[in-house]
């Protein structure tokens, strides 16, 4: 599951960026300060992305794993991609919409990739929800 958070991560993250340029928004000012929010610094956001073994490390270690997850919901609430703690997916299909309008193919792909992590995130809370009554 820890990977599939990771590659959603990249998915969501670069689809944020871009609807944060489009909004003509500072983006480097709003990474900075999700950056700083998360207790993570810019060298090990670059390890993550250029190091398997960096994301390996990551994804075994409780604290690290804690901090990159604020960094992921500070990046996501600044893009709109969620509400607070809650993931928006109309959001994200207008981001979709958005950047691939002329590609159908690759809009179909992005919605699904979407749509599954929606479905996985919802049982999974369920689940948890479940388990604490």
């Amino acid at each position: 599951m820890k990977n599939l958070s990771f590659i959603y991560f990249w998915f969501i993250l670069y689809f944020g960026v871009q609807n944060l340029r489009a909004r003509s928004v500072n983006i480097f000012q709003d990474i900075a300060d999700c950056v700083d929010r998360s207790n993570m610094t810019f060298h090990e956001l670059k390890k993550l992305r250029d190091s398997s073994e960096a994301r390996i490390k990551l994804i075994n270690e409780e604290e690290n794993f804690r901090n990159y997850g604020c960094f992921l919901a500070c990046i996501w609430q600044q893009t709109g991609v969620m509400n607070g703690s809650e993931l928006s997916t109309y959001n994200i299909a207008g981001i979709i919409e958005g950047r691939y309008h002329d590609d159908e193919d690759l809009k179909t792909f992005f919605h699904k990739i979407a749509l599954t992590c929606e479905d996985d995130v919802h049982r999974k809370c369920n689940f948890a929800r479940e388990r604490r009554v």
